[in-house]
């Protein structure tokens, strides 16, 4: 029997990730599905559903565990995310039809670990009925090149494919980011090992995006854990950068030379 076909209930997801690790890439291919729901960052305090959860929360005294119960079960916050979703693709030029609540067969919302356990989720995670989808992304240089990439040009994704120019990085910020991902790496570990590996899918960065047909394989793969029958889609998202870290960088040799006196000195063969 798929995961989540008892009882008629829709499948309750987590993506579970870090900045600048694919995380709207998989969302948006989710969503392509007819019958899966996510709504993206709930927890973050730029988010819509944020803002939802500070104006009900002394009403209803719900802590967020309990707002995400109410929230992924609610009809309202369906009809609105789906009138949300089919605006942006209509303001791109594209068509998304609104998918019926009744239709929906899995449904989730995707966040990083920080806001997990800065909420006090993490108990929540472990020991809910979610299935969990770990998007990992283990090249930590490569995802602090990519913030600050994202600083540069103020997006978060591209919708159409740029060749993108080099940046000069701020080498004191790149050895704050990478040791701040050293110290969470513990916590991100500790939290997974903790999850049932009947609830768990791990997706590596480096694996999904490998090629086409690998990450159609791995797409599959995750109809599949949700419960829900195969589906063709397409990627809408492009990545921020597919060159290689020593053509991204302008001030290359600078940034070797600060990396190779700091705790990550083992990272500068990357940029060989």
């Amino acid at each position: 029997m798929p995961l989540g076909a008892d009882a008629g209930k829709p499948v309750r997801f987590i993506i579970l990730t870090n900045g600048r690790s694919g995380s709207n890439f998989v969302v948006n291919i989710l969503n392509q599905h007819p019958n899966i729901v996510n709504y993206g960052e709930i927890l973050g305090e730029w988010t819509l559903p944020h803002k939802l959860y500070k104006r009900l929360r002394w009403a209803t005294r719900w802590d967020w565990a309990g707002f995400i119960d109410w929230f992924l079960s609610s009809r309202i916050a369906h009809a609105i995310g789906q009138w949300r979703s089919t605006k942006a693709h209509g303001e791109r030029g594209g068509t998304r039809k609104a998918k019926p609540f009744s239709s929906i067969r899995a449904i989730g919302f995707k966040d990083f670990f920080f806001l997990i356990e800065r909420n006090d989720l993490a108990d929540f995670v472990k020991h809910g009925d979610f299935r969990i989808i770990y998007l990992s992304r283990s090249d930590s240089l490569a995802r602090a090149v990519s913030l600050q990439r994202m600083a540069v040009s103020g997006q978060a994704v591209q919708h159409q494919a740029v060749k993108n120019q080099a940046i000069v990085i701020d080498t004191d910020q790149l050895v704050r980011d990478l040791n701040a991902m050293a110290e969470e790496q513990k916590g991100e570990d500790a939290l997974i090992a903790a999850i049932d590996p009947s609830r768990l899918m791990h997706i590596e960065y480096q694996d999904y995006f490998f090629d086409p047909k690998r990450m159609d394989v791995i797409n599959q793969s995750m109809f599949e854990f949700l419960g829900v029958a195969p589906c063709t889609v397409q990627a809408e998202h492009r990545k921020m950068s597919g060159a290689s870290l020593s053509t991204e960088i302008s001030n290359l040799e600078m940034v070797k030379t600060v990396l190779s006196k700091s705790p990550h000195a083992a990272l500068v063969s990357a940029l060989d």
